[in-house]
């Protein structure tokens, strides 16, 4: 028996690498916010870790107790990554995450991403559920780019510039 989350986590993992392939950008350049850090966000961000190249910087974001979000960080900082740990309050993301050029959403809290406050040109791959920003708000917004992780080739969350 299993949860499937090996198989999320690889879904994500991937849809990060075809979002950054489609969009011309190099992950070592990115400023990677990963929202939420159970099993999924934090086996995804394993994953990307060991067969992507490293990002810039790696901004861990979740609403768990701060021992736990620190352990996590010092087992990654272990591992010779460059991580912050940046807490979030109930019902929203902090300031900081805002600063990300890409967002990796994998959280059970909906709509604590506020896409009107992404940078230009910040791509969003998301498995969240309930979903992690506004849809609606992203798709109106250029030039947001977002992808549904959890689901390989779906275009169900994807927006460019007009």
């Amino acid at each position: 028996m299993t949860t499937g989350h090996g198989a999320i986590t690889s879904a994500v993992v991937l849809n990060l690498q075809r979002v950054l392939a489609e969009t011309g950008r190099d992950v070592r350049a990115e400023r990677i916010a990963f929202v939420g850090l159970g099993s999924i966000g934090a086996g995804a961000l394993r994953l990307a870790l060991e067969v992507l190249p490293e990002p810039a910087e790696v901004l861990l974001c979740d609403l768990v107790d701060a021992p736990r979000l620190e352990a996590f960080a010092a087992e990654l900082r272990d591992r010779g990554h460059r991580v912050t740990v940046h807490p979030a309050r109930a019902g929203s993301v902090p300031s900081s995450v805002y600063d990300a050029t890409t967002v990796v959403g994998a959280t059970n809290v909906g709509d604590v991403l506020d896409v009107d406050r992404l940078r230009p040109g910040c791509l969003v791959v998301d498995d969240s559920w309930p979903r992690c920003f506004d849809v609606d708000r992203l798709h109106a917004r250029e030039p947001a780019v977002g992808r549904r992780a959890g689901h390989r080739g779906r275009r169900a969350c994807r927006c460019r510039s007009r």
